[in-house]
């Protein structure tokens, strides 16, 4: 449930059974077909890729990712990009 105000707490209303919930990363992968068919003609209670290809009528699955595959939107993202980076030159000669 939202907070009554910016910065106040935040009441929980229910926990999920943890044996049901997944993380999800970000990208999706979608084929470029679908994407452009999604984008295309996809335009309400649009949440992210995945939402408009279910809007589709199409089926949308998941597979498992790797914690090396995350998205880069924060600062702090760079960093830990950078990081994993170095690692791999040091351990892969990549």
């Amino acid at each position: 449930e939202p907070a009554a105000a910016p910065g106040e707490p935040e009441p929980v209303v229910a926990t999920p059974e943890r044996a049901r919930l997944r993380a999800v990363q970000t990208p999706q992968g979608f084929d470029r077909a679908t994407l452009v068919r999604a984008h295309g003609t996809v335009t309400d209670d649009v949440t992210d890729d995945a939402s408009m290809v279910e809007q589709l009528g199409l089926a949308v699955v998941v597979v498992p990712g790797h914690e090396e595959a995350f998205k880069v939107t924060r600062p702090l993202d760079l960093v830990l990009a950078e990081a994993v980076l170095a690692r791999r030159r040091l351990n892969d000669g990549f």
